[in-house]
C-alpha cells in the first residue's frame, strides 16, 4: 500500500530539474494533512461519538514496549503438547528484540512527565497480555504499543491479527498474542491508540467494510483514532518519528497535524543509523511515510 502522503504533487518541468535530493521532492505531505476512514459506517459512528458528551479519561497515557521474546522459553522448550501448540501458533517465527522500542517509550514518558516506574509505563516483562487485561484501559486517553505484530495469515489458526507482547510471564504456553478478539474486550475510552509496529494497518479486505484488522479492532473497542503502519518499519527511525509526534501532540496540535509535522521533521533528518552502521538521510518514504492516522483527526 502507498499512502497518499507519499504521492508527488505535479510540478512544472523546471521545478523537477531543481529537485536535487529526495528531501526536495514535492510530496503531498508537505502541503496537506491526511486522515483515513476505514468505511462509511465507521465515519457515521465516529460523528455520533463526537457529538455525544463522553467522559474524558483520567490519565494521559499508558505505554507497552520492548517486550521480551525468548526463543529458548517459547520455541525450543520441552516437546510438550503446549510447547508444540505455541510453536505452531506463530509458525516457527523467531521474533527479535526491538532495540529502540524501549528508548521510544522512555522518550514518550518524558514528554508527558510520567515516571518510568509508574504503573502507566510497562516495559520488558511488564509489557504482557495479562497486564493489558488487568489495567482499566478506559482510564487512558492515549494507548501506545511498541512491539511486534502479526497478520492473521501468519498465525497458525489463521484468522486473527495480533500484537505480540512479552512472552516471559512464566507460563509454559504463553505466546504473548493480544489478538483481535482480545482487543474487542478491552472497553476503551481513548482519543488515540498508537501501534508502533510493522504492518499494523493491514488485514483482510471485506466488501463494503474495507480492511478488517487491528485498526478496526481498536476502533470497535472504543478509541477515536489509531496510528498504524503500512509496511515493515525501521526500528530507529520509527522511534524518532514517534518522539516528534508526541512532542507535537503535547504542544496541543491536532492528531493529523502532529503526525504530518513529525513526518516532515523525519524527512529532513539525517541520523547515525545503527542497522547499516553509517549516517543515513531519512528522506526516502520508507522511513517517514509508513504510519497513517485512521479515524478522528482532531
Amino acid at each position: 500500500y502507498l499512502p497518499f502522503e507519499a504521492l508527488i504533487i505535479p510540478v512544472s518541468p523546471g521545478d523537477v530539474r531543481n529537485t536535487t535530493t529526495l528531501a526536495d521532492i514535492p510530496y503531498l505531505v508537505k502541503q496537506f494533512r491526511v486522515t483515513y476512514i476505514p468505511s462509511a459506517s465507521i465515519l457515521v459512528a465516529q460523528r455520533k461519538n463526537r457529538s455525544s458528551q463522553r467522559r474524558k479519561a483520567q490519565f494521559p497515557l499508558v505505554a507497552f514496549g520492548d517486550p521480551i521474546y525468548r526463543p529458548t522459553a517459547f520455541f525450543e522448550g520441552p516437546d510438550t503438547q503446549t510447547g508444540r501448540m505455541a510453536h505452531l501458533r506463530l509458525r516457527g517465527m523467531r521474533l527479535s528484540r526491538l532495540e529502540f522500542s524501549g528508548e521510544e517509550v522512555h522518550r514518550i514518558a518524558r514528554i508527558w512527565g510520567i515516571p518510568l516506574n509508574s504503573p502507566h509505563i510497562n516495559l520488558r516483562d511488564r509489557a504482557n497480555v495479562e497486564r493489558a487485561r488487568e489495567l482499566d484501559l478506559s482510564q487512558y486517553r492515549i494507548l501506545h504499543f511498541a512491539s511486534h505484530a502479526v497478520l492473521g495469515d501468519e498465525v497458525r489458526w489463521g484468522t486473527q491479527p495480533a500484537l505480540v507482547l512479552s512472552q516471559d510471564s512464566g507460563e509454559e504456553n504463553n505466546d504473548g498474542l493480544l489478538q483481535f478478539a482480545d482487543i474487542l474486550d478491552l472497553k476503551l475510552n481513548a482519543e488515540l491508540v498508537v501501534l508502533s509496529a510493522c504492518d499494523t494497518a493491514l488485514g483482510k479486505l471485506r466488501e463494503g467494510e474495507g480492511i478488517v484488522g487491528l485498526t478496526r479492532a481498536f476502533l470497535y473497542a472504543g478509541t477515536s483514532a489509531v496510528v498504524v503502519s503500512l509496511w515493515k518499519v525501521e526500528d530507529q527511525s520509527t522511534s524518532l518519528l514517534m518522539e516528534r509526534f508526541y512532542q507535537r501532540l503535547k504542544q496541543g496540535e491536532s492528531k493529523a497535524e502532529a503526525l504530518r509535522q513529525a513526518k516532515l521533521e523525519v524527512l529532513q533528518a539525517t541520523i547515525d543509523l545503527k542497522a547499516i552502521g553509517r549516517r543515513q538521510p531519512l528522506a526516502a518514504p520508507f522511513y517517514w511515510a509508513p504510519f497513517i492516522l485512521v479515524g478522528d483527526w482532531d
